[in-house]
């Protein structure tokens, strides 16, 4: 590999985090539509998956400050000069979009769950994982005004992700140029 290529892709480490967190996050927003619209009599098989949910979301969360933290210490490659300014400017509010949510999103789910008035416990993986400690005795309105957080969060995800998608083949097909290699080593021309 020559050093300009490997000045033009992302390194092992950010190619690894993107996609681990990218399939936990399709995951979580499938698994979350699905429980969230199981019938009642369901009920068991809802806290079951959401139990899940709740720890995958915990693990997105940690992840996605790893990734953050490794962006910080090892740049992203420089985007390709052929890109418009429009572009340039839609992919910084997109990828910014991104780490914003991957950090409120399961922020929103854990104030959630901590302001709930009966405080369930919450667990990663089956360890306890401490509720945040400044909602007191919570709320049923700040409950809810937290789940609707989560909520549109998750749909503003899904928006991010198909935009993200839809550029991606927009330079692969299109533009032909490199840029998805930089996240796919093996269509690397």
């Amino acid at each position: 590999m020559t050093t300009a290529t490997a000045a033009s892709q992302y390194n092992r480490v950010a190619i690894i985090l993107h996609w681990l967190i990218a399939i936990l996050i399709i995951g979580q927003l499938a698994g979350g539509l699905y429980a969230a619209g199981l019938p009642r009599e369901q009920g068991e098989l809802a806290r079951e998956l959401f139990t899940w949910h709740k720890s995958f979301g915990i693990l997105i969360l940690l992840l996605s400050l790893a990734r953050i933290g490794w962006r910080i210490v090892n740049p992203p490659p420089p985007l390709p000069a052929s890109m418009k300014g429009w572009e340039v400017t839609v992919t910084k509010v997109v990828h910014f979009g991104f780490y914003f949510l991957l950090i409120a999103i399961p922020l929103f789910g854990w104030a959630m769950i901590s302001s709930h008035p009966r405080k369930p416990p919450l667990e990663f993986f089956g360890l306890p994982w401490p509720l945040l400690p400044f909602f007191g005795a919570g709320s049923e309105e700040t409950h809810e005004l937290f789940e609707e957080a989560h909520e549109y969060g998750a749909f503003a995800m899904i928006a991010l992700i198909v935009i993200h998608i839809a550029a991606a083949l927009k330079h692969q097909f299109v533009n032909r140029d490199e840029v998805l290699g930089r996240m796919l080593p093996m269509i690397r021309k």
